[in-house]
C-alpha cells in the first residue's frame, strides 16, 4: 500500500498515550488481485499508534549511523548471536565501502597509463569490469560475513584487498613500461 498526500498532521490523543496521523488531499494505491486499486481522499486518518509501541520501533542495522552501531555493539543485548554478527557485518560494511573510492583510484591510474589515451573504449570497458568485479566480491563477502563463514572483520575487506593487490600489480607494470 502506498499513500501520498499533499500535507499531514501528527497530534497526540488528549491523554497523550497515542499518536494520531491525519493526511489531507492525497491518494492511496493498493494492489488487489493483480491490479492496482487507486483511491483519492480529502482526509484520511491512520489508525492511532500507541506512544509505547512507537518508542519500541528500532532502526534496521543498515539505517544506523556509525556511532549508533558502535554503541549497539558495546552496550546492546542480543537475543541471538546472529543479530550481533549482523551488526558487526554492517559496521565493517560501512568502513570498507567508504574506502572503495581510494581503491578505484589505485586501479584507475595505472590502467589509464597502460591503456593509453586513444583507446577510450578499452578504458571504459576495463573500468566497468573493475566495478562489476568489485560489486560481485562485495556481495559475496557480505553473504559469507552474514552467514558466519568468515568473521565480518575479514570477509568485508576481501574486495578491497583483492583490488589493492591488483592495483599494485598494475602500478608495477606501468612503472616498468
Amino acid at each position: 500500500r502506498t499513500i501520498i498526500a499533499e500535507r499531514g498532521e501528527i497530534t497526540t490523543s488528549p491523554d497523550g498515550e497515542e499518536l494520531i496521523v491525519k493526511l489531507f488531499n492525497g491518494t492511496i494505491d493498493e494492489p488487489q488481485k493483480g491490479e492496482l486499486y487507486k483511491l483519492d481522499f480529502e482526509t484520511y486518518s491512520i489508525p492511532p499508534i500507541s506512544v509505547e509501541s512507537a518508542s519500541k520501533v528500532q532502526k534496521k542495522p543498515r539505517e544506523l549511523r556509525f556511532d549508533e552501531l558502535l554503541w549497539q555493539l558495546r552496550e546492546g543485548e542480543y537475543a541471538e548471536n546472529k543479530d550481533r554478527l549482523r551488526d558487526r557485518a554492517e559496521l565493517q560494511r560501512k568502513l570498507s565501502f567508504s574506502l572503495a573510492p581510494f581503491v578505484f583510484v589505485l586501479m584507475g591510474l595505472p590502467t589509464a597509463i597502460l591503456v593509453r589515451r586513444g583507446e577510450l573504449i578499452w578504458s571504459f570497458g576495463i573500468s566497468m569490469s573493475v566495478v562489476i568485479i568489485y560489486y560481485c566480491l562485495y556481495v559475496w563477502a557480505g553473504t559469507i560475513a552474514n552467514n558466519g563463514v568468515l568473521p565480518p572483520e575479514i570477509a568485508l575487506w576481501i574486495p578491497n584487498f583483492v583490488l589493492v593487490a591488483l592495483g599494485l600489480f598494475l602500478t608495477k607494470m606501468a612503472i616498468e613500461s
